[in-house]
């Protein structure tokens, strides 16, 4: 079988013998990007239309399990999920795996006023100090949370289309991208508190 694997592929197509204007020896070929077992399944990896999650919503119609970046055929790595998050008004696309700098501006100010950072913690660690990190982590954390008392699609529909099929897939679609975006602000939520307790840590050792 052929099937998504967005999260771990291990194969990945393309079309090989085509030459301009001539499409005859043209074959579309399936290739195995590492080992795969006997009766492993065959899974590739639908590349930039598939991500982040909402994206492959989009386009396929359904929404991959939740992983936080994904090793590519040619050795990269893709951020596999981005989430939204508000912060003073603001929307910012979030990974688990970086922080965006116009985030980190608008935090620092915030965190400035609200006496959890200082000059002193700026010069050591940049904007993303421990405290802008905690503040930060806080609002993903918040937003997290909050997308999971989201109401769902039959609090707004009438009680006769309750139990249509199309009712309950559009219900069970639209969780399970609530579930994706919860997963990667926590996440992101979880590095920023790391980040936040390693730099402490590592002040308490050289006190």
């Amino acid at each position: 079988m052929r099937n998504p694997g967005t999260g771990g592929a291990n194969a990945a197509f393309g079309v090989e013998g085509a030459k301009m204007s001539d499409m005859n020896n043209a074959n579309l070929v399936v290739r195995a990007i590492r080992d795969i077992e006997e009766g492993e399944e065959i899974l590739f990896d639908y590349g930039d239309s598939a991500r982040p999650a909402w994206r492959c919503l989009s386009s396929y119609g359904f929404v991959p399990d939740f992983s936080a970046s994904v090793e590519t055929g040619d050795d990269d790595v893709a951020i596999e999920n981005v989430a939204e998050l508000w912060m003073n008004g603001l929307r910012f696309d979030v990974d688990p795996e970086s922080v965006p700098y116009d985030l980190v501006e608008v935090a620092a100010a915030q965190a400035l006023l609200d006496g959890e950072s200082n000059d002193e913690d700026e010069e050591k660690y940049g904007l993303l100090t421990p405290g802008v990190a905690r503040s930060i982590a806080r609002r993903a954390t918040d937003s997290a949370y909050r997308l999971l008392l989201e109401p769902g699609i039959n609090a707004s529909i009438d009680n006769e289309d309750e139990e249509s099929p199309e009712t309950i897939h559009s219900e069970s679609l639209a969780a399970s991208l609530r579930w994706s975006q919860y997963s990667v602000l926590l996440s992101f939520a979880e590095n920023l508190e790391r980040f936040s307790f390693q730099a402490q840590q590592n002040e308490a050792e050289k006190a």
